[in-house]
């Protein structure tokens, strides 16, 4: 039983079961044979054949299986030979030659940028049973290197529906090699990587007195068991498994619902159009990403009324103006949203959500009034996460909004250095005021940036 501080999908779970040994005297061919004997018995005893359908796709165990190098596999599926794309600059000029959309974010070097290439878009065409071989040296940091090429390992893995269920290889045995890759893998955790090794002394010692060779072999149980009985998720097959927090529908369990004036049909004398909102931004703000911050706000604005029950153009209209002053306040921020206020009030609007949501957004400075209703605390929450959402944009290669996903937001969300004057607690109110789960509230941000992506300039 093994348990793992990471994340929770479909084929990954905190405690989850694993097989595993070391071989000594073997190596990685003798345990392809192993698993090969192993894994197809267990199938023919369980199943009654060596074939049957896993998820409509039928699944052959009968044995020799194919056998691919990750070298053969990339290239057939992306078009990158990994022989010519051979460092972190190349291999990039490479994707962005085929034009293959990935999220980079947290990923730095070339081993990690190699195995996002892989993943993309071989990986989900690999049906298997079959082994990938020879994986690169430089993201498998314990495996021997092959002796004929020592950019690859002696290393396999079994794959089957295209998933990962073993890992195996020659395990290294030298001390100063082992010692080397885990320094570099430091090296790239202090860049930014994601996931990165580190220098176990005690390990490098024990090795510096000896280890015949060896070949090291891992098997995810739960895994095998979710294919063997034709279960895509993992939950289905372990007896307790950790789930995500549950959220009633609708707004049934918020803490603040519609206040009545949100309720209210809006009186069309207490706000004004988005045309209208649109020539006031306009004429008081002329830098152009702080104009796009306005919009990108209110886009999201718009889908969370439409998500809580609130009135779409009033809600976008309120994300719009909500920083329309701020270019002539930033450094009087007392004046913030007064002049918004004071402006709508020329206009004879002294009432309503529209000018109770401007009182309360600047109440740091201003004490005009508190948050009470669900528009001006989705403001709240939306405004920093824009931001944020930007901030992973402008990281990756190609500065696109189409390459950001809710995975590689939440991936810079717990690094405190990445846009660190972003205040996460602001945006984590969404689950308490708002009743909507962190990854949702950034789903549904995420879309709303997307689908006005030109507006936005991204």
């Amino acid at each position: 039983k093994d348990f793992r501080n990471e994340g929770i999908d479909r084929q990954h779970n905190p405690e989850f079961t694993m097989l595993e040994f070391y071989w000594a005297y073997a190596n990685y061919d003798t345990l392809m044979k192993y698993t090969e004997k192993m894994i197809s018995a267990l199938v023919s005893s369980v199943k009654g054949s060596m074939k049957y359908t896993y998820q409509g796709v039928e699944l052959d165990f009968t044995p020799p299986w194919p056998r691919e190098t990750y070298r053969d596999v990339v290239k057939k599926f992306s078009g990158i030979d990994i022989h010519v794309a051979g460092n972190e600059q190349t291999l990039l000029a490479a994707i962005r030659d085929k034009h293959i959309q990935l999220d980079l974010t947290g990923v730095v070097g070339y081993g990690a940028m190699l195995d996002c290439v892989y993943k993309a878009t071989a990986r989900p065409h690999l049906v298997g049973p079959m082994f990938l071989t020879d994986r690169p040296t430089a993201f498998v940091a314990l495996a021997k290197r092959l002796p004929h090429d020592p950019t690859k390992t002696a290393s396999f893995q079994l794959l089957i529906a295209g998933k990962e269920v073993i890992n195996a290889y020659n395990e290294l045995n030298d001390p100063a090699d082992q010692e080397a890759r885990w320094r570099e893998s430091e090296k790239l955790g202090e860049k930014g990587q994601d996931e990165h090794e580190n220098v176990d002394t005690d390990y490098i010692r024990a090795l510096e007195y000896g280890m015949p060779p060896t070949a090291g072999w891992g098997m995810g149980i739960d895994r095998l068991v979710s294919i063997i009985t034709d279960h895509v998720s993992l939950k289905e097959v372990i007896l307790f498994p950790t789930l995500r927090p549950e959220f009633a529908e609708g707004v049934a369990k918020l803490p603040n619902k519609l206040t009545k004036m949100e309720k209210e049909e809006i009186d069309p004398n207490e706000t004004v159009s988005k045309e209208t909102a649109m020539e006031f931004l306009h004429a008081h703000m002329q830098n152009t990403n702080l104009r796009r911050h306005c919009y990108a706000v209110g886009y999201t604005m718009r889908a969370l009324a439409k998500k809580l029950g609130g009135n779409p153009d009033v809600w976008e209209v309120m994300g719009i103006l909500h920083d329309a002053d701020w270019e002539e306040t930033k450094d009087a921020p007392h004046e913030h949203t007064v002049r918004t206020l004071a402006w709508l009030k020329e206009l004879g609007i002294t009432k309503g959500p529209l000018v109770h949501a401007f009182q309360s957004h600047n109440r740091k400075y201003t004490s005009l009034g508190d948050l009470d209703g669900l528009m001006e605390w989705s403001l709240e929450t939306c405004d920093e996460l824009t931001g944020f959402i930007v901030a992973v944009a402008l990281i990756l290669p190609d500065k696109k909004l189409s390459a950001v996903t809710v995975q590689s937001v939440m991936k810079k969300w717990g690094k405190k250095e990445f846009a660190k004057g972003v205040v996460r607690e602001q945006i984590a109110q969404c689950e308490e005021k708002l009743g909507i789960p962190t990854t949702d509230f950034i789903a549904l941000t995420l879309k709303a940036m997307q689908d006005h992506h030109g507006e936005l300039g991204l």
